[in-house]
């Protein structure tokens, strides 16, 4: 029996020819079958298009999901307060569509999403902002307005409300000389102090830590992160307007001030 099944592998590899081992792509095999924030911003892109969103949708399901943070009490029509804001907003044309969205396409987290589990198609909103840094630095600026906080607060309050480790989007924003330096270390304290475990199937998977309980910062993933270059952005004549890298901190806290 051994000998009729090597004498069957012995002409199957006769009859093939082998891979050629020096131009294999090796690389490519680095976080195989992970989901990183450029595949988030597809399946996040697909699934608003399907609710059908502009511009307007977009913005107030960050600002919503940036100041609520909880899925939970986002779709809970009962919650406290809720009841004034549907009266205020419930009529306007974003506000089934957003709802809609985080009714029917949502989940809160990673783990939530496995694959072959009944949620594996759906967004999980912890991942909202670093899909679209851009838009999370507009609900940012629109929440200090918007609590009419930004007049009082000093530079470096604001400063350090931006760098807040919690703020992983900061790294992907187009940062450049001394302010990339500032989100590099936000990001650090954000892995090393912040994460200390995670229930996501893949978690330290970009270092071979595949379901590591605790953070440690990555500089491969920050590598990767920081060179996705998102442009700020600012109210200009009631539009959401982009504007080009910035080099300072300064420059980042003058765009906040005068967002709205």
């Amino acid at each position: 029996m051994a000998a009729t099944m090597q004498s069957e592998f012995d002409n199957f590899f006769a009859l093939e020819e082998a891979p050629e081992i020096d131009s294999f792509e090796y690389e490519l095999l680095a976080g195989f079958g992970i989901m990183d924030s450029h595949q988030y911003r597809e399946k996040y892109k697909n699934l608003t298009k399907k609710e059908g969103f502009g511009i307007r949708e977009h913005m107030w399901l960050f600002i919503l999901v940036n100041q609520v943070k909880s899925l939970d009490r986002l779709k809970d029509t009962r919650g406290m307060k809720k009841a004034d804001f549907m009266a205020k907003y419930g009529k306007e044309a974003w506000y089934q569509k957003v709802m809609n969205f985080l009714s029917k396409q949502c989940v809160m987290y990673v783990s939530e999403t496995k694959p072959g589990k009944m949620n594996e198609d759906k967004f999980p909103i912890v991942n909202i902002n670093t899909c679209w840094p851009t838009m999370a630095f507009a609900a940012f600026c629109y929440r200090l307005h918007g609590e009419k906080t930004v007049n009082m607060m000093s530079d470096e309050e604001i400063q350090d409300a931006y760098l807040a480790p919690k703020n992983t989007w900061t790294v992907q924003m187009k940062n450049l000389e001394s302010l990339q330096q500032l989100t590099k270390v936000s990001n650090e304290l954000f892995w090393t102090k912040t994460v200390t475990k995670s229930n996501n199937p893949v978690s330290g998977a970009y270092e071979g830590r595949v379901g590591a309980s605790e953070g440690t910062f990555n500089p491969a993933y920050y590598k990767t992160q920081s060179e996705d270059e998102y442009l700020f952005c600012s109210i200009v004549s009631g539009k959401l307007k982009t504007i080009n890298g910035m080099k300072s901190m300064s420059e980042v806290i003058d765009i906040i001030r005068k967002f709205a």
